[in-house]
């Protein structure tokens, strides 16, 4: 009998001991953090010591899975960044670089396409605004990432407004194909340790969009995390390797994100620079935040069918190929490439169709542009049953109004035919009926309103309804 007690005891310890193995191997853990400059007083300092600024790093990074830095300014204007400099980054245990989005946006930009490419040599992936969402699957969770510019400043490459089509295209793209989405955004307040009103504005707008987390830059300095509408925002997790002389900008923060068990952790690791030095070093290894733990999304999937993404990026530019599964078994199929958005509707009230949005040239009008497609699908074959290059004016985006699965809202720029159906920005609203066949514009006035309001909704920008706490759900 206790021959028979110790072996179940023995037996249920390695059962323990495998399921934790086992659970310890499905977690994800996600770094992110701050500024990084790599020119200037920071390559003096490392010259001298002739080590990487990471050295007391090396084994965090190591152990995680995805290292995110954030490349500031300077670099993208001064050009003084080498290859040496980049591997270091790879060596050091970085796996993806967000170039700061205040200048991501140049496409044409020598600078920035170096250093894009120094990336791509060190196995590196460069995140900016152009070639974003890109998605990264870690443990069978797909993550996407995007980074966007909120900033205001006159020098700005895209001081545009916020949000705006593309956000709004890039954020439910990402939301639509992945288990967790982080937004890095690059916005005002320099040096203030509080979140301004715009950011909490455009706060509240990524998170009650679907992103599930927030990570904030260019502050210089740490500012508190906090629940937005349910979601943790990193407000700004300030400089990490910079050589700014205020000496609220020597703290700084790493933001320590784990996935495990469908669920998203928070924590932090504080950072300090000690005088006459701009290398950061842990000064906490682990912070409470008392943020709440919030669910990841389910993958893309209807009917037995399940949608991968796959990013292929060259340098500054990106485009999502999707992959289509079948009872786990890959669909024969051409890619869907240069992917805007998609979904799955019952068009005619029975039949499962799939909408994309894709980015393609076209000869009707000799530009690329967004093109909305219907595919019909079966367990072995995908295939396209309408092209809509015929709608009436240029696109800017389409979604299926979610009343009413027959109708299609169009968004369109506003051309020279005036028009009393004329939209402020620049756009018009639109609503076509599918008849079966194809989609036809549609007369009723009350279809049409629906539209509006859903535009209207998508890209509005209100502030938060209460005031927000550290550790509120709401």
């Amino acid at each position: 009998m206790r021959t028979i007690l110790r072996f179940l005891t023995a037996l249920a310890c390695v059962t323990l001991l495998l399921y934790c193995s086992g659970s310890n191997r499905e977690e994800v853990r996600m770094l992110f953090t701050g500024d990084i400059l790599l020119s200037d007083n920071v390559r003096r300092e490392y010259k001298k010591y002739g080590e990487p600024p990471w050295q007391n790093m090396l084994s965090l990074f190591r152990q995680s899975d995805f290292v995110v830095g954030n490349l500031e300014r300077g670099e993208a204007f001064g050009s003084s960044i080498n290859n040496d400099d980049i591997a270091m980054l790879r060596m050091s245990g970085f796996t993806t670089i967000s170039i700061d989005s205040k200048y991501s946006n140049i496409a044409n930009d020598h600078s920035i396409n170096y250093i894009a490419k120094e990336l791509s040599y060190n196995q590196i992936a460069s995140i900016t605004f152009s070639n974003s969402p890109q998605f990264f699957t870690i443990k069978n969770v797909v993550i996407s990432l995007v980074t966007t510019n909120a900033s205001s400043m006159k020098n700005s490459a895209k001081a545009a407004e916020f949000p705006s089509v593309e956000i709004m295209q890039k954020i439910r793209l990402a939301r639509t194909l992945s288990n967790v989405v982080v937004v890095c955004v690059h916005w005002d307040g320099e040096l203030s340790e509080k979140p301004n009103q715009e950011q909490l504005r455009v706060a509240s707008w990524l998170t009650k969009r679907g992103v599930d987390v927030v990570v904030g830059s260019h502050t210089h300095v740490v500012q508190k995390p906090e629940m937005v509408n349910g979601k943790p925002v990193f407000f700004s997790i300030g400089s990490y390797l910079l050589d700014q002389k205020y000496p609220v900008t020597k703290d700084g923060f790493i933001a320590d994100i784990r996935i495990r068990r469908g669920k998203i952790y928070c924590s932090g690791i504080t950072t300090h620079t000690i005088p006459n030095s701009f290398f950061s070093r842990v000064s906490s290894s682990s912070v409470d935040l008392r943020i709440k733990p919030t669910k990841i999304n389910n993958l893309f999937n209807v009917s037995r069918y399940t949608f991968w993404p796959l990013s292929v990026s060259d340098e500054l530019r990106s485009k999502t190929n999707l992959q289509v599964f079948y009872k786990n078994k890959k669909v024969k199929t051409k890619p869907l490439n240069g992917l805007v958005a998609l979904d799955i509707k019952k068009l005619d009230g029975r039949n499962e169709y799939l909408f994309t949005l894709e980015r393609h040239y076209s000869n009707d009008d000799n530009k690329v542009g967004v093109r909305p497609y219907i595919y019909c699908f079966d367990e072995k074959n995908i295939y396209a049953r309408w092209r809509g290059a015929a709608l009436a004016w240029p696109l800017l985006d389409a979604q299926i109004l979610p009343a009413n699965h027959e109708v299609l809202c169009a968004l369109h720029e506003v051309d020279s035919v005036p028009s009393a159906n004329r939209q402020h920005r620049g756009w018009r609203v639109a609503a076509y009926g599918w008849n079966g066949i194809e989609f036809n514009i549609e007369a009723d006035s009350s279809t049409c309103e629906s539209c509006k309001s859903l535009y209207e909704k998508l890209l509005s920008a209100p502030m938060p309804e209460v005031k927000i706490r550290g550790n509120s759900s709401e």
